[in-house]
């Protein structure tokens, strides 16, 4: 009997395994919302200057061991940095609101602009940031730092590199890659690249490929359409540091439309057992800041269906999709089949549930959510 239960045992085990293995063969996939919490990001009631609060606007998140290094997209006073880390313990399930007390001030973190996406490559040895190059201004530095990407390989964060770097005006950045990036983003009024992009997603893959995902792309931040468009790029790793091929191509497009509404792509990750990715897509609804409609998804796009050009599977609760009533902006992987999620409520007075109480989130702190594939 104890024998027959072992082997049952070993047998459940080996298809939970396979199953996660199998993911990109997958034809649907299901998963839960197993927790969501806040975090206090900064001291309340920070603020960046004699009127305004400091909101943490977190867009971004990245496993590096045993903790969880997190970005915000706004800048901060010096005291505290936009980008910090969290110990791997945040995320188990507890009543209490944890608090960072672990910012990152190794430059150039403190001082690099809207940072919305961070990757690391298969074998956890070489990190990336990226920020938004979503916008410059002509033969000012002023915006320079909007467009960035940063590599490192030390967990100290001793030797940060900007990729493609550049110097105008004391103002250190990439900012030569966004015409990279625009000429891969061509329309029918803008037939050599729309003036207006966001960035919004980044992903290393095996073979020392670089995958930009573009969450917006049009005319200006006003006038703009959201998408679901991947581009990708080369890297090599010289003596010198990292080396950026700057020649871009798309290779995959989607229009991302959940229950009638389109949502925009805001982060990937990369699924090693099943050779997939996982994306994440949002949308926001109203103009009032505080009481606008957030949600957020979980698609499975395998390297099979990107080269087809298919459509990603959207991760389903039942029969319908798993909604995240947050924007999701950031992912990692906790194990194989649990993802963090931190979000960006941007400066929405959400609510969550913790203890069995309705508590507003303020200003300094952020929602994460914590979701298991199944």
């Amino acid at each position: 009997m104890k024998n027959l239960l072992f082997v049952i045992i070993l047998f459940l085990v080996g298809c939970k395994s396979s199953q996660f293995t199998n993911l990109g063969k997958a034809t649907s996939v299901e998963g839960r919302i197993v927790q969501t919490s806040l975090l206090n990001c900064y001291p309340e009631g920070m603020k960046i200057d004699s009127v305004n609060y400091l909101y943490a606007e977190t867009s971004a998140a990245l496993r590096m061991g045993d903790e969880i290094l997190i970005a915000i997209d706004k800048p901060t006073p010096n005291t505290v940095s936009p980008v910090f880390t969290i110990p791997l313990g945040f995320t188990k399930k507890s009543t209490t609101i944890n608090t960072v007390e672990n910012y990152v001030m190794t430059p150039p973190f403190p001082q690099v602009l809207k940072i919305e996406a961070f990757t690391k490559n298969p074998n956890d040895s070489l990190y990336f940031a990226t920020t938004s190059f979503d916008r410059i201004r002509g033969s000012s530095a002023d915006w320079d730092g909007y467009n960035s990407l940063l590599a490192w390989r030390k967990k100290d964060f001793s030797d940060v590199q900007y990729v493609a770097g550049t110097e105008r005006n004391g103002v250190t950045s990439s900012r030569d890659l966004r015409i990279s990036i625009q000429k891969t983003l061509p329309t029918t009024q803008f037939p050599q690249g729309a003036p207006y992009f966001k960035i919004e997603a980044l992903v290393a893959l095996p073979g020392n490929r670089l995958i930009f995902g573009v969450r917006e792309v049009g005319e200006s931040y006003q006038k703009f359409d959201y998408t679901f468009t991947l581009l990708e790029t080369t890297y090599t790793d010289a003596q010198n540091g990292i080396q950026i091929n700057p020649t871009f191509k798309k290779i995959y497009e989607y229009k991302p439309v959940v229950n009638g509404n389109m949502t925009a792509i805001s982060d990937l990750v990369y699924h090693a057992p099943s050779n997939s990715l996982i994306a994440s897509t949002s949308r926001e609804e109203g103009t009032d800041e505080k009481t606008k409609t957030l949600a957020s998804y979980l698609w499975i796009l395998s390297m099979n269906r990107l080269e087809r050009g298919e459509a990603p599977l959207l991760v389903k609760n039942g029969d319908q999709p798993l909604e995240i009533p947050y924007k999701g902006e950031g992912l990692c992987f906790l194990d194989e089949r649990t993802i963090f999620i931190i979000c960006d409520e941007d400066r929405k007075d959400s609510n969550i549930v913790l203890d069995g109480k309705t508590v507003i989130k303020k200003p300094n702190q952020t929602v994460f959510s914590i979701v298991q594939l199944r």
